[in-house]
């Protein structure tokens, strides 16, 4: 005997565990959640502030970062960012589009033209001079005497980050060529020791240098930070979020300091080593909304750990 089909029933959508956004059916057969990407003043988010419900990266719908747009460019002034299931159909259209806003800082080191040897102790008159014509862009002093940080104007395209890293970089080339020493742009010197470094009288540093005694003075690392504005807080933890499955890549694409103290450490990213040895750094735990990732900050401010969330300095 034949037996009746059973009728689906329809169901309202509601939130669950993997789907705590409660999504659409709609938005489900395509883009899940169309999302589009600041940094602070760089995804370090000034001085590293880094970064609602979403979903756990490891949960069968996860966010990914469009393959041809990346994770922190764009052309045209916007780019896309979907949250999008392994298993769900192609778009039937273009999805959304989001405004983002682009930034990049980078720390150089003074040397010698000659000898390629950091200059310890350069003369101030360099940080006068860059700041003074820097225009839009910014330009600051680091945790070393022998580094200075620019920061880029907000911008609203790759092209347009582009033009301003050459420009920043110029700005310090020209002030430092006038007082003899050169810049650099590089993760570890090969062979400087830190030991011979100063740290920056400013209050900042040396109360960082109290706290933290060597993990601090061995802080002689340069980096390029990107930065991202775009979204709610809320978007933005959820992409940070989706973002930590890329981080190994990331990593293996940029890897450019393998050597320290003038020896071959094995490692080809020994700044890594560097900076895991500061608190609060590394990779960050996976968040689903913008409370959480508040919670955070409030119990490292109650234990006086910090003061504020640009003291974490997780690798997004």
């Amino acid at each position: 005997m034949a037996r009746t089909p059973r009728r689906a029933s329809a169901r309202p959508p509601t939130a669950s565990a993997t789907d705590p956004l409660n999504l659409d059916a709609r938005s489900r057969r395509g883009a899940r959640a169309a999302v589009g990407i600041q940094r602070d003043g760089p995804i370090r988010t000034q001085d590293g502030e880094r970064p609602s419900a979403g979903r756990d990266p490891r949960s069968r719908d996860r966010m990914i970062v469009n393959r041809e747009s990346g994770c922190r460019g764009h052309s045209g002034g916007a780019r896309r960012i979907a949250a999008t299931s392994r298993n769900c159909p192609p778009f039937d259209g273009a999805p959304e589009m989001m405004p983002i806003t682009l930034g990049i800082e980078e720390e150089l080191m003074f040397v010698d033209p000659p000898s390629g040897e950091v200059i310890a102790d350069p003369d101030p008159a360099i940080f006068d001079e860059a700041r003074d014509a820097a225009g839009e862009h910014r330009v600051v002093y680091e945790l070393l005497r022998s580094q200075i940080e620019t920061n880029s104007r907000i911008c609203s395209s790759v092209a347009e980050l582009r033009t301003s890293l050459e420009e920043t970089r110029g700005i310090v080339i020209d002030a430092a060529r006038r007082h003899g020493a050169a810049v650099i742009a590089s993760s570890l010197h090969p062979w400087a020791r830190w030991q011979s470094q100063q740290v920056t009288p400013r209050r900042r540093y040396q109360e960082a240098e109290i706290t933290f005694q060597q993990s601090v003075r061995q802080f002689f690392v340069g980096g390029m930070h990107l930065h991202a504005g775009f979204g709610d807080p809320g978007l933005r933890i959820r992409v940070m979020t989706a973002l930590r499955q890329h981080l190994p890549l990331f990593l293996a694409v940029s890897t450019s300091s393998p050597f320290q103290a003038g020896q071959l450490t094995g490692l080809k990213s020994y700044r890594q080593v560097v900076i895991g040895a500061l608190p609060r750094t590394g990779m960050p735990r996976a968040m689903g909304s913008r409370a959480e990732f508040n919670d955070i900050v409030e119990r490292y401010r109650t234990i006086g750990a910090i003061q504020d969330a640009s003291e974490i300095r997780w690798d997004i």
